[in-house]
């Protein structure tokens, strides 16, 4: 079992709030996780390809195209790769 100590620094880096109460909680948790990744690490993965995701994904890819928006109307110009817009207030 990980020791009360362990837990404590796992807490403080993690920067956890975490009741006294529930300290003894979370030592009984890590030690099943680090029990479960003991027995991960004794399985035979030798003729095992490598995958980065458990299913087949891919992405859907779109058109790159410009958009129009109502507010396409107040662009004047553009100036040194910035879009100038309008006067659209009052000095007032």
């Amino acid at each position: 079992m990980i020791e009360k100590q362990e837990v404590l620094k796992i807490i403080e880096l993690a920067k956890l709030k975490v009741e006294d109460e529930k300290i003894d909680r979370f030592q009984k948790d890590f030690s099943q996780i680090l029990e479960y990744v003991s027995e991960l690490k004794e399985l035979d993965t030798e003729n095992i390809s490598e995958t980065s995701h458990s299913v087949d994904v891919k992405n859907i890819e779109r058109k790159d195209v410009p958009l129009k928006y109502e507010g396409m109307n107040l662009i004047s110009r553009e100036k040194e790769g910035y879009l100038t817009i309008k006067k659209i207030l009052n000095n007032e």
